[in-house]
């Protein structure tokens, strides 16, 4: 199995390479490749990659949390402190009120569509609540990206993205507490520990690792775009590929199948009406103009986040199938279109402000 990944892996991330220009400006971002290809290679195709059935979910569990902290990092490597302070404002909006409500918009629409409990119901909507960071990299980046959205966009849902993956833990957290009938103090206290105790290593490590940057950019050991490139380079062809090679060779056909008609109606509900209504009703506060607030309202795609506390409530004991097979539904889904559309909706944003200043 690992010959095969290698394989593949190195041949798209060779094609990638060859054809990034073509590839960025048609939106065929390195995770929706790594997708297609995975499944091209799975067992619903030419079976040449097959994760064991018993490994499966641990296997991706491992692989989102090591992509993860690499596209954390460059997330924060790529605006510097003062485009943050800037976007506080937004920023906070979209975490303390429109993330909460994502989750619960997504837990009723799996209770009414999906036969699964309340329980579980709540854990599927916390977990694919957060704004995936690993994609909307690849929306918010790229010399099409940054020619045609304003630096607003881009930077909030950057950072939003970068935020909002830590600050779901808690909310998972409370809700497998919920599904499995744990007392909710002790929940509250796990989440607190573990948002609090990373807060202050990142504050420590970030600081100190700062600091070596500027004063390795001071006696001139490297260039001040070295380390942004590093990791973007390192994020688009030696982690995400892999990660979705491994993913869209594992995707759950038959128990999307069985999850009937309801499925299409939750998809439905992920993609339009989990982020997109609320931010607008937000205009007021957020101070947007409505095609800023279109665009960040779209693009609130769900992806290696979701998969990641999937597989956190499958390793706590909510083993329950129709959680995984809604889930990863969802971020196939959500890869395809909102990667995809990231093309024609930058070049509508494009058009669309010209002569109004957005």
């Amino acid at each position: 199995m690992l010959d095969v990944v290698l394989f593949v892996v190195g041949a798209v991330a060779l094609v990638f390479a060859c054809l990034f220009a073509h590839l960025e400006r048609w939106s065929i971002t390195p995770s929706l490749l790594g997708l297609v290809v995975g499944i091209a290679i799975g067992p619903q195709a030419l079976d040449l990659l097959a994760l064991p059935d018993g490994e499966r979910i641990a296997i991706l569990h491992r692989a989102a949390q090591l992509l993860l902290a690499v596209a954390l990092m460059g997330t924060a490597l790529r605006y510097p402190s003062g485009a943050v302070r800037q976007r506080v404002r937004e920023v906070t909006l979209l975490l303390v009120v429109v993330l909460p409500v994502m989750a619960a918009v997504l837990a009723d629409g799996a209770t009414w569509t999906l036969p699964m409990s309340a329980g579980a119901a709540l854990v599927l909507g916390t977990a694919l609540s957060p704004t995936d960071p690993v994609l909307a990299a690849g929306i918010v980046t790229g010399q099409p990206a940054e020619t045609d959205i304003p630096d607003r966009g881009r930077q909030v849902l950057s950072l939003e993205s970068g935020a909002n993956d830590g600050l779901a833990q808690p909310l998972v957290v409370i809700a497998i507490a919920i599904a499995l009938g744990r007392p909710l103090t002790s929940a509250l206290g796990q989440a607190a520990y573990e948002v609090g105790s990373a807060a202050v290593l990142g504050t420590v490590v970030g600081l100190a690792a700062g600091r070596a940057l500027r004063w390795a950019e001071q006696h001139r050991e490297i260039s001040p775009s070295v380390a942004e490139f590093t990791v973007d380079e390192t994020l688009n062809q030696f982690l995400v590929i892999p990660v979705f090679v491994l993913f869209g060779a594992s995707l759950p056909w038959a128990a999307w199948g069985s999850l009937g008609w309801g499925a299409g109606g939750f998809v439905a509900a992920a993609l339009f009406l989990r982020r997109l209504p609320i931010v607008l009703l937000l205009k007021r506060p957020m101070r947007g103009s409505w095609l800023h607030l279109t665009w960040l309202g779209w693009f609130g795609p769900i992806g290696i986040a979701a998969l990641f506390y999937l597989g956190h409530a499958d390793r706590q004991g909510l083993t329950d199938p129709t959680l995984w097979a809604a889930g990863t539904l969802a971020i196939a889904v959500s890869t395809v279109v909102h990667g995809l559309s990231a093309g024609p909706a930058r070049v509508a944003y494009r058009r669309a402000s010209v002569g109004r200043g957005d």
